[in-house]
């Protein structure tokens, strides 16, 4: 196991791209990451659990969690990790531990889901619109 150092640029607290699943072998990172799977299935292993996330899917990985990744590298992923520091800069008093899997959760509340889904295309949106002016 190893950590993972995640960099974050153009002072942005959040930084996102897609790439294959593959084998990603435990690692943790002092970053919160959300995994959506855009095509394709992944298996994620969070601790103890094995999470199949199939297309649409979504979970999270909490800052300083050991997690793996392991996909057959036709599927899709989209990451999107957000800064420690900016997450205790909004939640400061607080232990952040967020329990989010659509696999057992989504039938159950699939409007919170939508929500979330919705607010991770937005801002994905945003930080493809910052990229383009950025590059120009």
């Amino acid at each position: 196991m190893r950590p993972e150092s995640i960099e974050f640029h153009n002072g942005l607290p959040v930084r996102a791209f897609v790439r294959a699943g593959n084998q990603y072998p435990y690692h943790w990172h002092d970053a919160l990451e959300i995994v959506q799977v855009l095509g394709g299935s992944v298996s994620i292993g969070m601790g103890d659990d094995d999470i199949i996330l199939r297309e649409g899917g979504i979970a999270i990985t909490n800052m300083g969690e050991i997690h793996r990744m392991t996909g057959d590298g036709e599927d899709e992923i989209l990451f999107v990790h957000i800064d420690a520091a900016f997450c205790r800069s909004v939640l400061p008093d607080r232990y952040l531990f967020l329990y989010c899997c659509s696999t057992y959760h989504e039938a159950q509340a699939p409007e919170k889901y939508g929500v979330l889904k919705d607010y991770i295309a937005r801002l994905i949106a945003m930080l493809v619109a910052d990229r383009r002016s950025a590059d120009h």
